[in-house]
């Protein structure tokens, strides 16, 4: 049986993130939040509504709660992960119809892609083993490589 997971680093988003774990959790098998330093009750919400949390005890940044995403990913032999913001900017509904227009204009200019922005991504279980996931902010530009 295959496991899809929505994985999410959060740092002090306990305004929006119970909405954004809630959509994930129609969407997928397990949520995943990477509490990076939290000093206000992210934490607390996103156990309530039964997402999975990794927890960074101090705040080390956008990149290491990635390479935390990817390690639980690969612990919890996922098949699929998907990457979520969870300030609730990302509609996985919206985004990919979004999506789709963005990529029009940017192969009429030359470019083929099939995610043409940043922010919401999909990794295969290959990728998921594949990727190397350094402490830097690299994994946002592997596509561009």
């Amino acid at each position: 049986m295959s496991m899809i997971i929505a994985a999410m680093p959060a740092h002090n988003e306990d305004e929006r993130i119970a909405k954004v774990v809630l959509g994930a959790k129609k969407h997928v098998d397990k949520v995943v939040v990477v509490d990076d330093g939290s000093t206000d009750a992210t934490v607390e919400i996103a156990e309530a509504l039964g997402a999975l949390v990794v927890r960074h005890e101090e705040n080390r940044g956008y990149g290491a709660a990635l390479r935390t995403c990817f390690e639980t990913a690969r612990e919890l032999d996922a098949d699929m992960m998907v990457i979520l913001d969870p300030d609730g900017q990302h509609d996985p509904k919206w985004r990919i119809a979004g999506m789709k227009v963005l990529n029009l204009f940017t192969r009429l200019h030359g470019v083929e892609t099939t995610d043409s922005q940043s922010g919401y991504r999909a990794y295969s279980r290959r990728a998921i083993e594949k990727i190397p996931i350094t402490v830097r902010y690299d994994i946002e530009n592997t596509s561009s490589r």
